[in-house]
């Protein structure tokens, strides 16, 4: 009974049989270890992590140059080798089980090799993808959702390439780079939402100096494009004015008559008459004689009235709306 050399198989044979294919087996298999070592040491200098990064085929293993692919193609030419041609059928059956081991191992070792560059490689790959998506997402806030489960799509429960620890460090990382595109973008399109949102808590799983950043990125935006859009309707009544008296108050062919001049006494434009002042944040809503006012909640309707420093409102009504929407923004 003998086993088989590299493996945990037996055989029983004629013991000078058995002896004479062992010794064969030895010397070759040293042999083949040797040369195969020496493959080995002069790929691994080869092998260019940029391939796995930039070559899709590399990072499938479908290319024939890959490191695993180029290890079994080599043992398979070694064996195909004259030199490796066993003596006799018993050495023939010995040799076949010793190399089947062999070559799995060092197909198994080479894919170990290779893992490392595939996983960064994949994650370089989707990094890239993520870096264009939040672009988009920047440029239009309303992709959010749609490019998260894009990624999840691609990312999946159990990630086949990147190991868990990295494949959860890569998902945080792009939720939270997706976010930052969302508020970037959102602090241009809708700073009143997104400080709404922020507010609420929608984003309190960021971290809370950015989520702050992007809160006063927001409130700046609005004060200021509030102010532009005051200073157009002023600019168009006063360019208007003389045209108007002169029709004893008919807005006539004037350019007001084509707008909408409830527009004016709306809850957004008086929301962002309101932002003006240095009071947006402690607002009250004061009544008198039928009209209605927000005013600083730290002063009296007279004194705000003689500093022409009070907003006008349509009612009640519009007041509480109103209010109702500064505490949303501003918490």
């Amino acid at each position: 009974m003998i086993q088989v050399p590299g493996t945990t198989q037996v055989i029983n044979q004629p013991e000078a049989d058995v002896d004479l294919a062992k010794t064969w087996v030895f010397g070759k298999s040293a042999e083949l270890s040797s040369m195969n070592d020496e493959h080995s040491n002069q790929m691994m200098g080869q092998i260019s992590a940029s391939n796995y990064m930039n070559d899709l085929s590399y990072m499938d293993g479908s290319n024939p140059n890959t490191y695993t692919n180029q290890k079994k193609n080599y043992i398979d030419q070694l064996l195909a080798d004259e030199r490796f041609t066993p003596p006799n059928p018993l050495a023939q059956e010995l040799w076949g089980q010793y190399t089947q081991a062999f070559k799995q191992d060092q197909v198994n070792k080479a894919i170990a090799v290779e893992l490392q560059p595939r996983i960064q490689a994949r994650i370089n790959h989707i990094s890239k993808g993520v870096e264009m998506h939040s672009d988009s997402i920047k440029n239009n806030p309303e992709l959010y959702n749609e490019k998260m489960e894009e990624f999840n799509l691609v990312m999946g429960d159990n990630n086949s390439i990147i190991p868990p620890q990295q494949a959860n460090t890569l998902k945080q990382h792009t939720k939270e780079i997706y976010k930052s595109s969302y508020m970037q973008g959102m602090v241009k399109l809708d700073p009143k939402a997104l400080m709404m949102e922020i507010t609420s808590g929608k984003h309190n799983d960021l971290d809370n100096k950015m989520v702050d950043k992007f809160y006063q990125g927001a409130l700046s935006n609005y004060i200021l494009t509030s102010k532009r859009d005051i200073e157009t309707i002023a600019e168009l009544v006063n360019v208007e004015l003389d045209t108007i008296l002169e029709n004893g108050g008919d807005l006539g062919s004037t350019r007001l008559a084509s707008s909408d001049i409830s527009a004016i006494s709306s809850d957004e434009m008086l929301l962002k008459l309101t932002v003006q002042s240095d009071w947006y944040s402690d607002v009250s809503l004061e009544e008198v004689d039928g009209k209605c006012y927000l005013i600083n909640n730290n002063t009296s309707l007279d004194k705000a009235l003689n500093n022409q420093d009070a907003v006008p409102l349509k009612n009640v009504a519009q007041g509480k709306r109103i209010l109702k929407q500064l505490k949303r923004m501003f918490g």
